[in-house]
C-alpha cells in the first residue's frame, strides 16, 4: 500500500477511526497501516459503500511492545464490480470475525483494497 492509498482512503474515514490506525513501517518495515478488530469493520464498512473492493488482508499480532507478522492473511479473487464488492466485504468480515473469536484481541488486521 503506498502513501496514495492511504491518502485517498483518509479523506472518507472519520478522524475519530483514522486516528486509531496503527502503522506497521516501523516495527514490520511495510508502509501499511492496520486496525484493531473494533475499528477494521467500520473501516471495510465504509470502504466498500465508496466502491472500494477489498482484495485481501494480513493478520499482525501485538506483543508486549511489537507487531509480529503471523503470516495469516486472506484474499479473494472477486470480479470488480458491485457483487464483487458485496462478496469481497463479506470474506473480509467472515475471516476476521472467524480469526477474533478463535484468537482474541491481542490482533490487528490490514486491509489490501482497490477503488473500482
Amino acid at each position: 500500500m503506498n502513501s496514495n492509498h492511504l491518502e485517498a482512503i483518509q479523506k472518507i474515514i472519520p478522524k475519530s477511526t483514522w486516528s486509531k490506525k496503527i502503522d506497521l513501517e516501523d516495527s514490520v518495515g511495510v508502509s501499511e497501516v492496520a486496525w484493531h478488530y473494533s475499528d477494521v469493520m467500520q473501516v471495510i464498512n465504509i470502504l466498500t459503500r465508496k466502491g472500494y473492493i477489498i482484495l485481501g488482508g494480513d493478520v499482525y499480532q501485538l506483543l508486549n511492545d511489537s507487531i509480529e507478522v503471523t503470516y495469516d492473511n486472506w484474499y479473494i479473487n472477486a470480479e470488480e464490480n458491485e457483487e464483487g464488492i458485496r462478496l469481497s466485504e463479506e470474506k473480509a468480515k467472515d475471516y476476521i470475525e472467524s480469526y477474533f473469536e478463535r484468537f482474541g484481541e491481542n490482533f490487528i488486521y490490514s486491509i489490501v483494497y482497490k477503488k473500482i
